[in-house]
């Protein structure tokens, strides 16, 4: 199932558009605009779970021992990379 939207857009908006889908990257006005709103919610999902961690981590904080524990590890793939 889909949806159509309308939308209105600045004029130099859509001239813009229209030389992105003239240089082939997007066959039509409907593939670029879809693929910006595909793109957008994707970042807006990403940001929601980033948020979600964070929160979790004010929520219940990692203690002084877990850090500590990471902190080695990190030490220990840095020391085992070939640079």
């Amino acid at each position: 199932m889909t949806t159509q939207l309308a939308i209105r857009i600045d004029d130099s908006d859509a001239q813009e558009l229209d030389e992105v889908v003239r240089t082939g990257r997007y066959a039509t006005r409907t593939d670029a605009v879809r693929a910006a709103i595909t793109d957008f919610l994707d970042r807006e999902r990403r940001a929601a779970i980033g948020r979600q961690i964070a929160d979790g981590y004010r929520a219940v904080p990692q203690t002084d021992d877990e850090l500590a524990g990471l902190a080695a590890l990190a030490r220990d793939m840095v020391t085992e990379e070939p640079w």
